[in-house]
């Protein structure tokens, strides 16, 4: 009989689940409720310290806002001070427009960050401003454009691929919309034929390149402020509304970029 019931319990249970079955014998029916439930919660505690860890360092409204401009990890690891350029050529320029925000910041990280953004700012358009117009989206499309040209001025046309990558698409969304509210010029919705589609595509790359040229002669006249920005914001990670008022003070209105009034 002993031969026999071995042979029926080898034929019914792999060794991980013999195992559970003698554990299982082992313990009362409330023994064996209370450990499953502790095992369970250790799971999920697990799980929550680990994506907890990563967004500890992340500001609520980063993480819930439409308007933060990022840039990605970067190619190589601990390239800090490119990083703070990318962030501060969009910082630059949305500080010259200052008067149309009711809050703006600056984070960077100097950590490896593998599934987070190693940079970004966030701002806040004054409520009573209708942050659809078309002035608004012009000013929206310059700040994106900021950190790609920022690091081409300073590194002398190096930039993040992969931040420069999220600006520009988030570039074209924006850069659509502004175009169907041109009254000089016809932007078509839906493209009905290969006229129309290269139509809009050189339309597109009219605005960019003069964008890129407003741009460029922008961080051409305010390198100094650049420059002057980088290691204080490297060490200090984050530029409050307040301290980048300060340090922007000096801020070189150049007679293309447009006026905040």
């Amino acid at each position: 009989m002993g031969s026999s019931l071995n042979n029926e319990f080898y034929g019914h249970f792999c060794p991980v689940e013999e195992y559970i079955y003698i554990f299982g014998q082992c313990l009362s029916k409330d023994g064996y409720i209370l450990v499953s439930i502790l095992t369970i919660a250790l799971v999920f505690y697990t799980i929550f310290k680990l994506i907890h860890s990563k967004r500890k360092d992340i500001e609520p409204e980063f993480l819930s806002n439409h308007y933060s401009f990022t840039s990605y990890k970067p190619l190589e690891k601990g390239d800090l001070k490119q990083i703070t350029v990318h962030e501060l050529g969009h910082a630059l320029v949305a500080m010259n427009f200052k008067s149309l925000f009711q809050d703006l910041s600056l984070q960077i990280f100097d950590k490896d960050l593998e599934s987070l953004r190693q940079g970004y700012i966030f701002y806040q358009i004054n409520s009573e401003i209708d942050d659809k117009s078309p002035k608004i989206l012009e000013v929206k499309m310059l700040i994106l454009l900021g950190g790609m040209q920022a690091e081409k001025h300073y590194f002398d046309g190096n930039c993040l691929v992969h931040g420069c990558k999220s600006d520009l698409d988030h570039w074209f969304k924006l850069a659509r919309t502004y175009l169907r509210h041109k009254d000089d010029d016809i932007f078509y919705n839906d493209p009905e034929n290969s006229f129309e589609q290269q139509h809009n595509t050189q339309l597109l790359l009219d605005l960019k390149k003069n964008q890129i040229r407003v741009l460029s002669e922008f961080f051409n006249a305010n390198g100094a402020v650049l420059s002057k920005l980088i290691d204080s914001t490297m060490e200090k990670k984050r530029l409050s509304f307040t301290e980048l008022k300060e340090c922007t003070k000096d801020i070189v209105q150049t007679s293309n970029m447009p006026h905040e009034s």
